[in-house]
């Protein structure tokens, strides 16, 4: 063997050498930009999404039957409202408002409830425009009394996100009397009622709203939780 056939040898065996090396080389960086590495950390569920409750003032009675507003919110203490002694044909003050606090932007509906309907022959009233009566089922509506969702100046539920310290119940904030309370003989067909009103607040996408409307998905929300204790 030739002394340059020697020198050929050496150099292929180092080139295989290097080769290897740069192989290895090669492994160790591709394995450190492959490493994983793993963060964690705890998710929150919030049930806050804020507060809702009914108010109206106090009405003093006159002398001469009529009602004057007080500065006094109603209730103060507990869920008991105005008493009225009624007249036959003279209508009474009445301005129960809604009042939601929230505290975050979390999305939601407002519902009312009135547990008496509004009767011609004794008492009625009317709503105010912002609200909008929900015809429901007694195959699906657990409760009773005549419910309404907030619209706010639209025709769909209002989503609401911000507070809101007064919205309005009924028009003229006045209830109104009949003035057939009395029958002709002067037996009385009328002798007492209660009217409460109780609001609910309920988050707008606690059910799925593909393929419906506006109204229907409120309805479904009002449903899934009023029916449930919620």
């Amino acid at each position: 063997m030739t002394k340059f056939e020697r020198q050929r040898r050496r150099l292929l065996a180092t080139i295989a050498v290097l080769s290897v090396i740069l192989v290895s080389l090669c492994s160790a960086v591709y394995a450190k930009y492959v490493k994983t590495d793993t963060i964690s950390g705890t998710l929150n569920i919030t049930a806050d999404i804020g507060n809702i409750s009914v108010k109206e003032h106090l009405y003093i009675q006159n002398a001469d039957g009529s009602y004057s507003q007080t500065d006094t919110l109603l209730p103060n203490g507990s869920n008991i409202g105005n008493e009225y002694v009624l007249i036959p044909g003279v209508d009474i003050p009445k301005d129960p408002f809604v009042v939601v606090e929230k505290p975050n932007d979390i999305p939601v509906y407002i519902f009312l409830i009135i547990n008496e309907a509004p009767k011609e022959d004794t008492v009625t009233w009317v709503m105010e425009n912002d609200w909008q009566h929900i015809p429901l089922s007694k195959d699906h509506y657990s409760g009773s009394g005549w419910v309404y969702v907030y619209t706010g100046s639209g025709t769909d539920p209002a989503v609401v996100t911000d507070s809101m310290p007064k919205i309005p119940v009924l028009k003229n904030n006045q209830i109104i009397v009949s003035q057939f309370l009395l029958q002709p003989d002067g037996g009385k067909i009328y002798t007492s009622q209660t009217i409460s009103f109780t609001a609910y607040m309920y988050q707008v996408a606690s059910v799925d709203k593909s393929g419906q409307t506006d109204l229907q998905h409120a309805i479904d929300v009002f449903l899934a939780n009023y029916n449930s204790g919620t």
